[in-house]
Protein backbone atom coordinates (compact mmCIF):
# COMPACT_ATOMS: atom_id res chain seq x y z
CA UNK A 1 0.00 0.00 0.00
CA UNK A 2 1.21 3.49 -0.79
CA UNK A 3 0.89 6.16 1.86
CA UNK A 4 -1.14 9.14 0.78
CA UNK A 5 0.79 12.35 0.32
CA UNK A 6 4.08 10.62 -0.50
CA UNK A 7 3.43 10.19 -4.18
CA UNK A 8 2.51 13.50 -5.75
CA UNK A 9 -0.67 14.04 -7.64
CA UNK A 10 -0.52 13.37 -11.36
CA UNK A 11 1.68 10.41 -10.80
CA UNK A 12 0.51 8.86 -14.07
CA UNK A 13 2.84 11.21 -15.85
CA UNK A 14 5.84 9.83 -14.06
CA UNK A 15 4.91 6.21 -13.53
CA UNK A 16 3.43 4.33 -16.60
CA UNK A 17 0.52 2.09 -15.97
CA UNK A 18 1.21 -1.68 -15.66
CA UNK A 19 -0.07 -3.88 -18.41
CA UNK A 20 -0.14 -7.60 -18.06
CA UNK A 21 0.55 -8.25 -21.67
CA UNK A 22 3.64 -6.18 -21.89
CA UNK A 23 6.88 -7.65 -23.04
CA UNK A 24 9.13 -8.93 -20.35
CA UNK A 25 12.24 -7.86 -22.12
CA UNK A 26 14.13 -5.02 -20.40
CA UNK A 27 15.89 -2.19 -22.09
CA UNK A 28 19.51 -1.57 -21.21
CA UNK A 29 20.12 1.25 -18.66
CA UNK A 30 22.32 3.24 -20.98
CA UNK A 31 20.02 3.18 -23.93
CA UNK A 32 18.01 6.15 -25.01
CA UNK A 33 14.78 4.53 -24.12
CA UNK A 34 16.07 3.02 -20.88
CA UNK A 35 14.92 3.31 -17.31
CA UNK A 36 16.26 6.81 -16.68
CA UNK A 37 16.37 8.37 -20.07
CA UNK A 38 14.73 8.41 -23.50
CA UNK A 39 11.40 9.57 -24.59
CA UNK A 40 9.70 6.22 -24.77
CA UNK A 41 6.52 5.66 -22.94
CA UNK A 42 7.98 2.76 -21.00
CA UNK A 43 10.43 4.89 -18.99
CA UNK A 44 10.18 4.66 -15.14
CA UNK A 45 10.86 8.36 -14.54
CA UNK A 46 10.68 10.08 -17.83
CA UNK A 47 12.99 13.03 -18.14
CA UNK A 48 14.38 12.77 -14.59
CA UNK A 49 17.95 13.23 -15.75
CA UNK A 50 17.11 15.97 -18.20
CA UNK A 51 16.41 19.66 -17.55
CA UNK A 52 12.73 20.16 -16.82
CA UNK A 53 10.76 22.76 -18.68
CA UNK A 54 10.81 26.20 -17.24
CA UNK A 55 7.12 26.23 -16.54
CA UNK A 56 7.24 22.99 -14.64
CA UNK A 57 8.72 24.55 -11.39
CA UNK A 58 7.81 28.12 -12.22
CA UNK A 59 6.15 30.52 -9.75
CA UNK A 60 3.20 30.92 -12.10
CA UNK A 61 1.84 27.43 -11.50
CA UNK A 62 -0.62 26.77 -8.69
CA UNK A 63 -1.29 23.67 -6.73
CA UNK A 64 2.34 22.51 -6.41
CA UNK A 65 1.71 19.40 -8.47
CA UNK A 66 5.33 19.16 -9.55
CA UNK A 67 7.09 19.97 -6.14
CA UNK A 68 9.34 17.39 -4.51
CA UNK A 69 7.99 15.72 -1.39
CA UNK A 70 10.44 17.52 0.97
CA UNK A 71 8.84 20.88 0.19
CA UNK A 72 5.25 19.90 0.70
CA UNK A 73 5.35 19.98 4.54
CA UNK A 74 7.11 23.38 4.59
CA UNK A 75 4.62 25.03 2.30
CA UNK A 76 2.17 27.26 4.20
CA UNK A 77 -1.41 27.51 3.04
CA UNK A 78 -1.13 31.25 2.40
CA UNK A 79 2.07 31.13 0.32
CA UNK A 80 2.04 27.81 -1.45
CA UNK A 81 3.82 29.25 -4.45
CA UNK A 82 6.62 31.00 -2.57
CA UNK A 83 9.33 28.85 -1.04
CA UNK A 84 12.52 30.71 -0.06
CA UNK A 85 15.68 29.65 1.75
CA UNK A 86 16.27 33.21 2.99
CA UNK A 87 15.55 33.69 6.74
CA UNK A 88 12.46 35.61 7.68
CA UNK A 89 12.80 39.32 8.24
CA UNK A 90 11.91 39.02 11.91
CA UNK A 91 14.50 36.32 12.47
CA UNK A 92 17.05 36.86 15.23
CA UNK A 93 19.80 36.32 12.66
CA UNK A 94 18.99 39.65 11.04
CA UNK A 95 18.73 41.63 14.34
CA UNK A 96 21.72 43.89 15.10
CA UNK A 97 23.66 43.35 18.35
CA UNK A 98 23.05 46.72 19.95
CA UNK A 99 23.94 47.62 23.58
CA UNK A 100 21.26 47.10 26.18
CA UNK A 101 21.07 50.73 27.07
CA UNK A 102 20.10 51.81 23.51
CA UNK A 103 16.61 51.68 22.15
CA UNK A 104 15.88 49.08 19.44
CA UNK A 105 12.92 50.82 17.86
CA UNK A 106 14.90 52.13 14.89
CA UNK A 107 16.65 49.04 13.59
CA UNK A 108 15.92 49.72 9.90
CA UNK A 109 13.70 46.65 9.54
CA UNK A 110 10.50 47.15 7.70
CA UNK A 111 7.44 45.27 8.81
CA UNK A 112 8.97 44.03 12.10
CA UNK A 113 7.55 44.73 15.54
CA UNK A 114 9.51 47.54 17.27
CA UNK A 115 11.08 46.61 20.63
CA UNK A 116 11.18 48.99 23.60
CA UNK A 117 14.29 49.97 25.60
CA UNK A 118 15.92 47.52 27.98
CA UNK A 119 14.55 47.62 31.57
CA UNK A 120 17.97 48.67 32.93
CA UNK A 121 18.03 51.52 30.44
CA UNK A 122 14.63 52.68 31.65
CA UNK A 123 15.85 52.66 35.26
CA UNK A 124 18.96 54.60 34.33
CA UNK A 125 16.88 57.20 32.52
CA UNK A 126 14.68 57.70 35.59
CA UNK A 127 17.64 58.46 37.96
CA UNK A 128 18.47 62.19 38.27
CA UNK A 129 21.91 63.29 37.06
CA UNK A 130 24.65 63.86 39.64
CA UNK A 131 25.85 67.46 39.65
CA UNK A 132 29.00 67.75 41.78
CA UNK A 133 29.11 71.50 41.59
CA UNK A 134 25.60 71.78 42.93
CA UNK A 135 26.43 69.56 45.92
CA UNK A 136 29.44 71.75 46.83
CA UNK A 137 27.31 74.85 46.57
CA UNK A 138 24.68 73.35 48.84
CA UNK A 139 27.34 72.43 51.42
CA UNK A 140 28.84 75.90 51.35
CA UNK A 141 25.39 77.39 51.70
CA UNK A 142 24.79 75.25 54.79
CA UNK A 143 28.09 76.32 56.31
CA UNK A 144 27.32 79.93 55.68
CA UNK A 145 23.88 79.70 57.18
CA UNK A 146 25.19 78.41 60.56
CA UNK A 147 27.11 81.58 61.60
CA UNK A 148 24.72 83.86 59.76
CA UNK A 149 24.25 85.89 62.90
CA UNK A 150 28.01 86.15 63.41
CA UNK A 151 28.56 87.38 59.89
CA UNK A 152 25.95 90.07 60.23
CA UNK A 153 26.93 91.35 63.70
CA UNK A 154 29.49 94.12 63.95
CA UNK A 155 31.56 95.25 66.91
CA UNK A 156 29.45 98.36 67.39
CA UNK A 157 26.25 96.33 67.40
CA UNK A 158 27.66 93.90 69.99
CA UNK A 159 28.75 96.74 72.30
CA UNK A 160 25.33 98.36 71.94
CA UNK A 161 23.60 95.10 72.92
CA UNK A 162 25.84 94.77 75.99
CA UNK A 163 25.03 98.33 77.05
CA UNK A 164 21.31 97.63 76.71
CA UNK A 165 21.65 94.48 78.79
CA UNK A 166 23.58 96.24 81.57
CA UNK A 167 21.03 99.03 81.60
CA UNK A 168 18.16 96.57 81.91
CA UNK A 169 19.89 94.72 84.76
CA UNK A 170 20.50 98.01 86.53
CA UNK A 171 16.87 99.01 86.15
CA UNK A 172 15.67 95.65 87.48
CA UNK A 173 17.97 95.77 90.48
CA UNK A 174 17.12 99.38 91.24
CA UNK A 175 13.39 98.74 91.02
CA UNK A 176 13.57 95.88 93.48
CA UNK A 177 15.61 97.97 95.87
CA UNK A 178 13.02 100.76 95.75
CA UNK A 179 10.24 98.28 96.41
CA UNK A 180 12.07 96.85 99.39
CA UNK A 181 12.96 100.30 100.62
CA UNK A 182 16.54 99.23 101.42
CA UNK A 183 19.86 99.29 99.66
CA UNK A 184 21.31 95.85 99.08
CA UNK A 185 24.71 96.98 97.85
CA UNK A 186 27.50 96.23 100.28
CA UNK A 187 30.96 97.73 100.18
CA UNK A 188 34.06 95.99 101.54
CA UNK A 189 37.12 97.88 102.66
CA UNK A 190 40.53 96.45 101.85
CA UNK A 191 43.52 96.62 104.17
CA UNK A 192 44.92 99.50 102.16
CA UNK A 193 41.73 101.54 102.50
CA UNK A 194 40.21 100.78 99.12
CA UNK A 195 36.49 100.10 98.75
CA UNK A 196 35.09 97.44 96.44
CA UNK A 197 31.36 97.03 95.77
CA UNK A 198 30.07 93.51 96.24
CA UNK A 199 26.65 93.86 94.62
CA UNK A 200 23.07 93.17 95.66
CA UNK A 201 21.42 90.28 97.33
CA UNK A 202 19.06 89.15 94.57
CA UNK A 203 19.74 85.46 94.09
CA UNK A 204 17.80 85.29 90.84
CA UNK A 205 19.60 88.13 89.12
CA UNK A 206 22.81 86.20 88.21
CA UNK A 207 20.81 83.51 86.42
CA UNK A 208 18.76 86.12 84.61
CA UNK A 209 21.91 87.97 83.58
CA UNK A 210 23.48 84.74 82.35
CA UNK A 211 20.48 83.82 80.22
CA UNK A 212 20.18 87.33 78.82
CA UNK A 213 23.87 87.49 77.97
CA UNK A 214 23.74 84.09 76.30
CA UNK A 215 20.70 85.20 74.26
CA UNK A 216 22.83 87.94 72.70
CA UNK A 217 24.69 85.23 70.72
CA UNK A 218 27.90 87.25 70.73
CA UNK A 219 30.44 85.93 68.18
CA UNK A 220 33.64 84.50 69.65
CA UNK A 221 35.78 87.14 67.95
CA UNK A 222 33.88 89.88 69.84
CA UNK A 223 33.34 88.05 73.14
CA UNK A 224 36.53 89.27 74.87
CA UNK A 225 35.87 92.85 73.75
CA UNK A 226 32.31 92.64 75.00
CA UNK A 227 33.47 91.39 78.42
CA UNK A 228 36.21 94.01 78.65
CA UNK A 229 33.67 96.72 77.85
CA UNK A 230 31.35 95.34 80.53
CA UNK A 231 34.23 95.24 83.07
CA UNK A 232 35.16 98.86 82.46
CA UNK A 233 31.52 99.93 82.52
CA UNK A 234 30.85 98.24 85.88
CA UNK A 235 34.05 98.99 87.79
CA UNK A 236 32.21 100.94 90.49
CA UNK A 237 28.77 99.34 90.00
CA UNK A 238 27.09 96.33 91.64
CA UNK A 239 26.61 94.67 88.24
CA UNK A 240 30.31 93.81 88.34
CA UNK A 241 29.51 90.66 90.33
CA UNK A 242 27.38 89.37 87.45
CA UNK A 243 30.17 89.30 84.87
CA UNK A 244 31.68 85.88 85.79
CA UNK A 245 28.24 84.28 85.63
CA UNK A 246 27.64 85.94 82.27
CA UNK A 247 30.96 84.64 80.94
CA UNK A 248 30.14 81.12 82.13
CA UNK A 249 27.13 81.16 79.80
CA UNK A 250 29.55 80.70 76.90
CA UNK A 251 31.03 77.54 78.44
CA UNK A 252 34.40 76.63 76.88
CA UNK A 253 34.95 80.07 75.32
CA UNK A 254 34.07 81.96 78.48
CA UNK A 255 37.29 81.35 80.43
CA UNK A 256 39.68 82.26 77.60
CA UNK A 257 37.62 85.32 76.70
CA UNK A 258 37.52 86.41 80.36
CA UNK A 259 41.32 86.26 80.62
CA UNK A 260 41.71 88.17 77.35
CA UNK A 261 39.28 90.80 78.61
CA UNK A 262 41.29 91.18 81.83
CA UNK A 263 44.51 91.65 79.88
CA UNK A 264 42.84 94.41 77.88
CA UNK A 265 41.65 96.05 81.10
CA UNK A 266 45.17 95.79 82.57
CA UNK A 267 46.47 97.81 79.65
CA UNK A 268 43.99 100.63 80.33
CA UNK A 269 44.50 100.95 84.08
CA UNK A 270 47.28 103.51 83.83
CA UNK A 271 45.07 105.86 81.85
CA UNK A 272 42.13 105.36 84.22
CA UNK A 273 44.14 105.75 87.43
CA UNK A 274 44.15 109.56 87.15
CA UNK A 275 40.34 109.69 87.23
CA UNK A 276 39.78 106.62 89.43
CA UNK A 277 42.54 106.27 92.06
CA UNK A 278 41.09 102.94 93.26
CA UNK A 279 40.99 101.38 89.80
CA UNK A 280 43.43 98.59 90.74
CA UNK A 281 41.26 97.50 93.65
CA UNK A 282 38.20 97.50 91.38
CA UNK A 283 39.98 95.47 88.70
CA UNK A 284 41.22 93.11 91.41
CA UNK A 285 37.57 92.44 92.18
CA UNK A 286 36.97 91.29 88.59
CA UNK A 287 40.02 89.06 88.79
CA UNK A 288 39.15 87.57 92.18
CA UNK A 289 35.58 86.77 91.10
CA UNK A 290 36.85 85.09 87.94
CA UNK A 291 39.25 82.94 89.97
CA UNK A 292 36.55 82.03 92.49
CA UNK A 293 34.17 80.96 89.69
CA UNK A 294 36.86 78.83 88.03
CA UNK A 295 37.04 80.90 84.84
CA UNK A 296 40.75 81.56 85.33
CA UNK A 297 43.46 80.30 87.67
CA UNK A 298 46.01 82.06 89.86
CA UNK A 299 48.75 80.84 87.55
CA UNK A 300 46.96 82.55 84.63
CA UNK A 301 46.83 85.80 86.57
CA UNK A 302 50.50 85.55 87.58
CA UNK A 303 51.42 84.90 83.94
CA UNK A 304 49.54 88.04 82.88
CA UNK A 305 51.45 90.11 85.49
CA UNK A 306 55.12 89.09 85.01
CA UNK A 307 58.01 90.74 86.82
CA UNK A 308 55.76 92.73 89.13
CA UNK A 309 53.76 94.53 86.45
CA UNK A 310 50.88 96.66 87.78
CA UNK A 311 52.11 96.09 91.33
CA UNK A 312 50.36 95.54 93.79
CA UNK A 313 47.45 94.21 91.71
CA UNK A 314 48.21 90.53 92.36
CA UNK A 315 48.43 91.13 96.11
CA UNK A 316 45.05 92.89 96.01
CA UNK A 317 43.60 89.83 94.31
CA UNK A 318 45.00 87.61 97.07
CA UNK A 319 43.48 89.90 99.71
CA UNK A 320 40.00 89.65 98.21
CA UNK A 321 40.25 85.88 97.76
CA UNK A 322 41.38 85.44 101.37
CA UNK A 323 38.33 87.41 102.52
CA UNK A 324 35.75 85.73 100.25
CA UNK A 325 37.10 82.17 99.93
CA UNK A 326 39.06 81.77 103.16
CA UNK A 327 42.71 81.32 104.05
CA UNK A 328 42.75 77.55 103.62
CA UNK A 329 41.28 77.81 100.13
CA UNK A 330 43.81 80.46 99.11
CA UNK A 331 46.77 78.58 100.57
CA UNK A 332 45.83 75.42 98.72
CA UNK A 333 45.19 77.34 95.49
CA UNK A 334 48.59 79.01 95.59
CA UNK A 335 50.27 75.68 96.25
CA UNK A 336 48.54 74.11 93.25
CA UNK A 337 49.30 77.12 91.03
CA UNK A 338 52.99 77.01 92.04
CA UNK A 339 53.24 80.80 91.99
CA UNK A 340 56.53 82.35 93.08
CA UNK A 341 55.37 85.31 95.14
CA UNK A 342 58.82 86.86 95.23
CA UNK A 343 58.91 87.11 91.43
CA UNK A 344 55.70 89.21 91.55
CA UNK A 345 57.49 91.97 93.44
CA UNK A 346 59.06 94.82 91.43
CA UNK A 347 62.56 94.18 90.14
CA UNK A 348 65.22 95.50 92.46
CA UNK A 349 62.90 95.20 95.46
CA UNK A 350 62.84 91.46 96.02
CA UNK A 351 64.14 89.03 98.57
CA UNK A 352 62.75 86.78 101.29
CA UNK A 353 62.80 89.50 103.94
CA UNK A 354 61.13 92.06 101.68
CA UNK A 355 58.45 89.53 100.69
CA UNK A 356 57.77 88.81 104.36
CA UNK A 357 57.32 92.50 105.09
CA UNK A 358 54.92 93.04 102.17
CA UNK A 359 52.75 90.05 103.00
CA UNK A 360 52.60 90.96 106.69
CA UNK A 361 51.56 94.53 105.87
CA UNK A 362 48.63 93.27 103.73
CA UNK A 363 47.42 90.63 106.15
CA UNK A 364 48.77 87.78 104.02
CA UNK A 365 51.51 86.64 106.36
CA UNK A 366 49.97 83.15 106.46
CA UNK A 367 51.09 82.72 102.83
CA UNK A 368 54.76 83.34 103.61
CA UNK A 369 57.00 80.32 103.95
CA UNK A 370 57.86 81.46 107.45
CA UNK A 371 60.85 79.18 107.68
CA UNK A 372 62.67 80.92 104.86
CA UNK A 373 61.92 84.36 106.28
CA UNK A 374 62.98 83.37 109.75
CA UNK A 375 66.21 81.80 108.43
CA UNK A 376 67.03 84.96 106.55
CA UNK A 377 66.47 87.16 109.59
CA UNK A 378 68.67 84.85 111.71
CA UNK A 379 71.48 85.05 109.16
CA UNK A 380 71.30 88.84 109.16
CA UNK A 381 71.34 88.90 112.98
CA UNK A 382 74.14 86.34 113.49
CA UNK A 383 75.68 84.74 110.36
CA UNK A 384 77.88 82.25 112.21
CA UNK A 385 77.29 78.60 111.35
CA UNK A 386 77.16 77.59 115.03
CA UNK A 387 74.44 80.13 115.88
CA UNK A 388 72.42 79.15 112.84
CA UNK A 389 72.65 75.46 113.66
CA UNK A 390 71.56 76.07 117.26
CA UNK A 391 68.59 78.14 116.09
CA UNK A 392 67.49 75.42 113.62
CA UNK A 393 67.75 72.73 116.30
CA UNK A 394 65.63 74.78 118.72
CA UNK A 395 63.08 76.29 116.28
CA UNK A 396 62.52 73.70 113.54
CA UNK A 397 60.85 70.37 114.16
CA UNK A 398 63.15 67.36 113.65
CA UNK A 399 60.74 65.80 111.18
CA UNK A 400 60.59 69.01 109.17
CA UNK A 401 64.39 69.06 108.95
CA UNK A 402 64.24 65.98 106.71
CA UNK A 403 61.86 67.56 104.18
CA UNK A 404 63.02 68.93 100.78
CA UNK A 405 61.18 72.21 101.51
CA UNK A 406 63.42 72.84 104.54
CA UNK A 407 66.58 72.12 102.54
CA UNK A 408 65.37 74.38 99.73
CA UNK A 409 64.83 77.27 102.16
CA UNK A 410 68.15 76.71 103.96
CA UNK A 411 70.25 76.52 100.77
CA UNK A 412 68.48 79.54 99.24
CA UNK A 413 69.19 81.71 102.28
CA UNK A 414 72.83 80.63 102.48
CA UNK A 415 73.39 81.22 98.76
CA UNK A 416 71.84 84.69 98.94
CA UNK A 417 73.97 85.61 101.93
CA UNK A 418 77.25 84.34 100.42
CA UNK A 419 76.61 85.94 97.02
CA UNK A 420 75.60 89.22 98.67
CA UNK A 421 78.89 89.24 100.59
CA UNK A 422 80.99 88.51 97.49
CA UNK A 423 80.00 88.69 93.82
CA UNK A 424 76.44 90.16 94.05
CA UNK A 425 76.25 92.78 96.81
CA UNK A 426 72.93 94.08 95.45
CA UNK A 427 71.22 91.01 96.95
CA UNK A 428 71.79 92.49 100.43
CA UNK A 429 70.72 96.02 99.46
CA UNK A 430 67.27 95.25 98.06
CA UNK A 431 65.63 95.52 101.46
CA UNK A 432 66.51 99.21 101.67
CA UNK A 433 65.06 99.93 98.23
CA UNK A 434 62.01 102.17 98.14
CA UNK A 435 58.96 100.45 96.71
CA UNK A 436 57.53 103.71 95.38
CA UNK A 437 60.71 104.88 93.67
CA UNK A 438 60.90 103.90 90.05
CA UNK A 439 64.38 105.37 89.68
CA UNK A 440 65.76 103.14 92.43
CA UNK A 441 64.16 100.06 90.86
CA UNK A 442 65.58 100.83 87.44
CA UNK A 443 69.03 101.52 88.83
CA UNK A 444 68.99 98.23 90.75
CA UNK A 445 68.00 96.35 87.62
CA UNK A 446 70.75 98.00 85.61
CA UNK A 447 73.26 97.23 88.34
CA UNK A 448 72.20 93.59 88.41
CA UNK A 449 72.52 93.29 84.62
CA UNK A 450 76.01 94.79 84.75
CA UNK A 451 77.01 92.38 87.51
CA UNK A 452 75.71 89.44 85.49
CA UNK A 453 77.68 90.44 82.41
CA UNK A 454 80.94 91.22 84.22
CA UNK A 455 83.28 88.41 85.29
CA UNK A 456 83.91 88.26 89.08
CA UNK A 457 87.31 89.16 90.35
CA UNK A 458 89.67 86.56 91.75
CA UNK A 459 89.42 87.95 95.27
CA UNK A 460 85.63 87.69 95.16
CA UNK A 461 85.79 84.07 94.03
CA UNK A 462 88.22 83.19 96.83
CA UNK A 463 85.98 84.81 99.42
CA UNK A 464 82.98 82.98 97.99
CA UNK A 465 84.71 79.64 98.53
CA UNK A 466 85.85 80.65 101.99
CA UNK A 467 82.31 81.52 103.14
CA UNK A 468 80.92 78.27 101.77
CA UNK A 469 83.57 76.36 103.71
CA UNK A 470 82.27 77.97 106.91
CA UNK A 471 78.88 76.38 106.34
CA UNK A 472 80.27 73.10 105.03
CA UNK A 473 79.74 71.21 108.28
CA UNK A 474 76.24 72.66 108.70
CA UNK A 475 75.17 71.55 105.21
CA UNK A 476 76.71 68.11 105.67
CA UNK A 477 74.75 67.68 108.87
CA UNK A 478 71.46 68.00 106.98
CA UNK A 479 72.45 66.63 103.52
CA UNK A 480 74.97 63.90 104.28
CA UNK A 481 74.12 60.53 102.69
CA UNK A 482 70.68 61.78 101.66
CA UNK A 483 70.54 61.93 97.84
CA UNK A 484 66.94 63.21 97.80
CA UNK A 485 67.82 66.21 99.97
CA UNK A 486 70.99 66.84 97.96
CA UNK A 487 68.80 66.94 94.84
CA UNK A 488 66.60 69.55 96.57
CA UNK A 489 69.73 71.64 97.24
CA UNK A 490 70.63 71.58 93.52
CA UNK A 491 67.11 72.67 92.58
CA UNK A 492 67.38 75.55 95.06
CA UNK A 493 70.58 76.64 93.34
CA UNK A 494 68.90 76.37 89.92
CA UNK A 495 65.87 78.42 91.03
CA UNK A 496 68.02 81.21 92.48
CA UNK A 497 70.21 81.28 89.37
CA UNK A 498 67.06 81.60 87.25
CA UNK A 499 65.64 84.45 89.38
CA UNK A 500 68.92 86.38 89.10
CA UNK A 501 68.76 86.38 85.29
CA UNK A 502 71.17 83.52 84.49
CA UNK A 503 74.50 85.08 85.53
CA UNK A 504 77.25 83.75 83.32
CA UNK A 505 79.41 81.08 84.92
CA UNK A 506 77.68 81.19 88.32
CA UNK A 507 75.87 77.84 88.14
CA UNK A 508 78.92 75.90 86.95
CA UNK A 509 81.12 77.54 89.58
CA UNK A 510 78.76 76.52 92.38
CA UNK A 511 78.33 73.00 91.06
CA UNK A 512 82.10 72.58 91.25
CA UNK A 513 82.22 74.09 94.75
CA UNK A 514 79.53 71.77 96.09
CA UNK A 515 81.31 68.80 94.53
CA UNK A 516 84.81 69.70 95.72
CA UNK A 517 83.65 70.33 99.29
CA UNK A 518 81.76 67.01 99.24
CA UNK A 519 78.46 68.63 100.11
CA UNK A 520 76.65 67.08 97.12
CA UNK A 521 77.72 63.67 95.80
CA UNK A 522 78.00 62.41 92.22
CA UNK A 523 74.76 60.47 92.47
CA UNK A 524 72.74 63.63 93.14
CA UNK A 525 74.35 65.52 90.25
CA UNK A 526 73.58 62.73 87.78
CA UNK A 527 70.07 62.40 89.19
CA UNK A 528 69.52 66.13 88.64
CA UNK A 529 70.72 65.78 85.05
CA UNK A 530 68.15 63.09 84.21
CA UNK A 531 65.30 64.36 86.37
CA UNK A 532 62.37 66.19 84.74
CA UNK A 533 60.60 68.57 87.11
CA UNK A 534 58.55 71.54 85.93
CA UNK A 535 58.22 72.96 89.43
CA UNK A 536 61.62 74.63 89.16
CA UNK A 537 62.23 76.96 86.19
CA UNK A 538 65.36 77.30 84.07
CA UNK A 539 66.33 73.62 83.71
CA UNK A 540 67.05 73.87 79.98
CA UNK A 541 69.48 76.78 80.26
CA UNK A 542 71.03 75.25 83.35
CA UNK A 543 71.82 72.03 81.50
CA UNK A 544 73.36 73.99 78.67
CA UNK A 545 75.77 75.65 81.07
CA UNK A 546 76.86 72.58 83.06
CA UNK A 547 76.31 69.68 80.66
CA UNK A 548 79.99 69.35 79.70
CA UNK A 549 81.04 69.20 83.33
CA UNK A 550 78.37 66.59 84.11
CA UNK A 551 79.62 64.46 81.21
CA UNK A 552 83.13 64.61 82.62
CA UNK A 553 81.79 63.67 86.07
CA UNK A 554 79.93 60.67 84.67
CA UNK A 555 82.98 59.40 82.78
CA UNK A 556 85.21 59.90 85.82
CA UNK A 557 82.82 57.89 87.97
CA UNK A 558 82.82 55.03 85.44
CA UNK A 559 86.63 54.98 85.35
CA UNK A 560 86.73 54.94 89.15
CA UNK A 561 84.36 51.98 89.24
CA UNK A 562 86.54 50.11 86.73
CA UNK A 563 89.66 50.81 88.83
CA UNK A 564 87.90 49.52 91.92
CA UNK A 565 86.95 46.32 90.10
CA UNK A 566 90.54 45.82 88.92
CA UNK A 567 91.87 46.32 92.44
CA UNK A 568 89.40 43.84 93.84
CA UNK A 569 90.41 41.26 91.20
CA UNK A 570 94.10 41.68 92.06
CA UNK A 571 93.34 41.27 95.74
CA UNK A 572 91.50 38.03 95.08
CA UNK A 573 94.43 36.67 93.12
Amino acid sequence: AITAGVIPSGGDRFFPSYRAGASSARTPLNSSGGFLGGSGGGNFYNGRNSQPPPQQFGRGQRGGEHLPPRFLKKQSPGSADEISLRPAQNSIVLKPKAPLSFSKTNTGSTGSTPLGPHPLAKQAMKEPPIVIKQVVQDKNRANRSAPEREKGATREEVIARVDELLASLKLSNGTEQQQQGTTTTNNTTNNNGTTTPTGGSDNGLPDEASRSFEALKIPRKFLSEALAHAMLATLDKPQAELLPQMALAYKKDGGAAYLEALQEVFGRMSALEAEMPLVKSMVAGHVARGVAKGLISLSDVAGALPQGQHYPLFLLVLQQLARTQGRAWLTQGLAQAKVDLESLLPEGNRGPERLAEVLEDRGLGFLLPRLQGDLWRQLKADPSATALYRWIRDSVDSQQQTQPAFVHALVTCLLRYILGQTTMPQLLNTNQANNDSTDNNESAVQQQQQQNAAAPERAQLDKERELLERYQALLRAFLGERPALQLAALYALQTLWHSLGFPKGMLLRWFVLLYDLEIVEEEAFLKWKEDVNDDFPGKGKALFQVNQWLTWLEEAEEEEEEDDEDCSDEGDN
